[in-house]
């Protein structure tokens, strides 16, 4: 079966499509650092956006404004989710 020039094209942009979702879980990757915009790092957490927000807003996460795009710093973020996980584990020896 031969592809014509724009079914190959289609079949390019779906690849790269599908390629961009399943790099999203590695948002915390050495090779990513910096920022990413508040929608990326809600996705990746499960939240909403609002809740990331409220979370940069009570100052637990660095930000940088561009324009009128609000980018989260990953360092910051990777220090929360540090502390959150110390905070279970302590939680879990209360426990038992």
């Amino acid at each position: 079966m031969t592809l014509t020039h724009s079914e190959r094209k289609q079949r390019k942009e779906r690849e790269r499509s599908l390629k961009a979702r399943s790099d999203s879980p590695t948002l915390l990757n050495r090779s990513s650092r910096g920022y990413h915009t508040i929608a990326k790092v809600a996705r990746f957490l499960g939240v909403s956006q609002a809740a990331v927000r409220r979370e940069l807003a009570s100052g637990k996460m660095r930000s940088v404004r561009i324009g009128t795009y609000v980018l989260v710093d990953l360092d910051s973020l990777e220090a929360l989710l540090e502390e959150a996980h110390k905070s279970m584990k302590i939680f879990e020896k209360e426990l038992v």
